[in-house]
């Protein structure tokens, strides 16, 4: 991951909304700046995550941004981590969320 000191986080990773194969991230930083978001599967032989795909994305600066991730396996867990930004913001700032169950019909939602 390159880090690019001059650059943090201010929101997020916040995880909107997630489908069987979707997800929406939004974050939002403090300067203009190119950043590239990594999706990694979380399995068994893998706990840590690996690398699936990589979305590159220019953010304007206190502006939040979302970023929409596609193609993903239903019922899986997935992190999301961050290059582009500050060393802390690239270690602190990772998002987890699991998509939909296709198979498994029960949702719960947070209030």
């Amino acid at each position: 991951m390159l880090c690019k000191s001059s650059v943090q986080f201010l929101t997020g990773p916040v995880i909107g909304k997630v489908t069987h194969d979707t997800a929406i991230i939004l974050i939002e930083i403090d300067k203009d700046a190119t950043i590239t978001m990594f999706v990694s599967l979380i399995d068994d032989d893998v706990p840590n995550g690996r690398v699936i795909s990589s979305v590159e994305h220019v953010c304007s600066a206190r502006i939040p941004t979302t970023i929409l991730v596609q193609n993903l396996l239903p019922g899986e867990s997935y992190l999301v981590s961050f290059s582009g930004v500050d060393r802390q913001s690239a270690e602190s700032r990772i998002g987890q969320f699991t998509t939909y169950d296709l198979e498994n019909n029960n949702l719960r939602v947070i209030r």
